[in-house]
């Protein structure tokens, strides 16, 4: 996202450019150029595939809704901008993730932010039993820095707490 809604640096901002939909056998794909990936401190470009869903969370479907519902898509531009035409910023997508979500989160104890997303995919899919290669290989980390945003519900960590204790 743009830092700033009216100006944004082409060389950090997704573009509409930087994010395609393809076909590929009988399922699409998005594919997102990221221009500054963290793990690259060069600014090698890297290509990101996020794979079409079934059900209601499809972030093909989404983003072909976000084309058709948004302002005109013009490739030169941010890919995510207001109907204003302004770029949408970090500040500006957690105040509409308040919006959304403060009917359902107490956000005086806690709140989701953008960067809750960051801990809450590893967290859903540790739940789920995928393995550590596997949530490492989603979120491109090369470390096990994965698990400091890993959060286990207490019903897991007490079912490992009984393996363990069991060994």
């Amino acid at each position: 996202l743009a830092k700033e809604a009216n100006n944004f640096d082409p060389r950090f901002t997704l573009l509409a450019e930087d994010l395609v939909v393809i076909q590929e056998q009988d399922k699409k794909v998005i594919q997102v150029t990221l221009k500054w990936p963290k793990e690259c401190r060069t600014g090698e470009e890297f290509t990101v595939e996020v794979m079409e869903a079934e059900g209601d969370h499809c972030p093909v479907r989404a983003l072909e809704k976000w084309w058709k519902a948004g302002p005109p898509r013009e490739t030169e531009l941010p890919a995510f901008r207001k109907e204003s035409g302004m770029a949408l910023t970090g500040r500006a997508l957690n105040a509409t993730l308040r919006m959304l979500l403060e009917p359902h989160i107490n956000y005086k104890k806690s709140g989701i932010t953008c960067h809750s997303f960051r801990s809450g995919v590893p967290s859903m899919l540790g739940t789920k039993g995928f393995t550590d290669e596997q949530i490492k290989t989603v979120g491109r980390w090369s470390s096990r820095a994965f698990s400091l945003y890993t959060k286990l519900p207490r019903t897991r960590r007490r079912e490992m707490a009984m393996a363990v204790g069991g060994l």
